[in-house]
């Protein structure tokens, strides 16, 4: 998991000042879209530490909806025939996924979802790519979307 964090750490960047995103969503650190419980001031300076635990917290969150929709969207992926190492790099991909978009956006990738449950690992990447989330982060759903083709 900590490859995963680093990968995820890197493709977020880091800033200790709030900013808004490409959406105009304010953020802050690891790409954490700040919420009014987090009590963040525009313009104020936070530490790394802190908010790198405000990473840990997303992560955690991410991983249980990545998980979540592995169990809902995927009832054939134990059944493949994947190793260990397989498994994780798809889950790896879903985390970051739900990591960026939240699991709701990311629930809607139903033509992706089909196709790595049916192990067409081509088309899933496709999927991945013929989507508003590749217009807006290009770079980072080409490099996830490559992991999942090479499976």
């Amino acid at each position: 998991m900590n490859e995963l964090k680093e990968r995820i750490m890197e493709h977020e960047g880091f800033r200790d000042v709030a900013y808004n995103d490409t959406l105009g969503i304010a953020t802050i650190g690891y790409g954490h879209m700040i919420l009014p419980q987090d009590n963040i001031q525009i313009g104020n300076k936070y530490s790394k530490e802190f908010l790198t635990e405000l990473f840990d917290k997303d992560f955690d969150i991410a991983v249980k909806g990545a998980n979540k929709l592995i169990k809902e969207k995927l009832p054939h992926l134990l059944m493949l025939g994947l190793t260990d190492a397989e498994l994780s790099k798809i889950e790896g991909v879903l985390i970051e996924m739900v990591f960026q978009m939240g699991r709701p956006r990311v629930s809607k990738f139903n033509k992706m979802f089909k196709a790595i449950d049916e192990a067409e690992w081509n088309k899933a990447a496709d999927e991945m790519l013929d989507s508003r989330w590749a217009e807006q982060t290009f770079e980072r759903a080409l490099n996830l979307s490559h992991i999942i083709r090479l499976l």
